[in-house]
């Protein structure tokens, strides 16, 4: 497309199987006229390392496509650097059934396994803020709308 030709972009639960999001958040910023925005609901991964480890391994071992959560300071500041001005507009939890998560993308049965026993054996800060289930049938991500203003 052409540079400046939309006045905003919307990405619902992608950016997170992207492999190099500060490549595609430049291009955005390319073809979004300068006020422009982008607004963007994706997954939130935690800023603390070892819960921010956990999930992360859960996503993948569920969805090879998988990219990564990004933290928020991570969006920040890649937005940031591509040339936007970024805020978190809204945050909130989204609770998975386990099984019903799991058969959206029917991982291999090895895949499946793991990622129930991720959730059954989590140590007791990931069981609390992911808020597993005791019989790890659910738990809670993070989830926002990120919205960013090109510069």
């Amino acid at each position: 497309f052409p540079d400046a030709s939309f006045d905003i972009a919307i990405s619902r639960f992608s950016v997170h199987h992207w492999p190099r999001p500060e490549s595609a958040f430049r291009e955005i910023r390319r073809v979004v006229r300068p006020g422009g925005r982008l607004a963007a609901v994706d997954l939130l991964a935690p800023e603390d390392g070892p819960l921010d480890t956990f999930v992360h391994a859960v996503e993948l071992l569920r969805d090879p496509s998988h990219a990564r959560s990004m933290r928020v300071s991570e969006w920040l500041a890649l937005l940031g650097t591509a040339g936007f001005a970024a805020h978190l507009e809204r945050a909130w939890e989204l609770e998975h059934d386990v099984e019903t998560w799991l058969a959206q993308t029917a991982p291999d049965g090895w895949r499946a396994d793991a990622v129930r026993a991720l959730l059954r054996d989590a140590q007791p800060a990931a069981r609390e803020h992911f808020r597993i289930a005791p019989d790890a049938s659910t738990f809670r991500v993070g989830c926002g709308l990120i919205v960013a203003t090109r510069a």
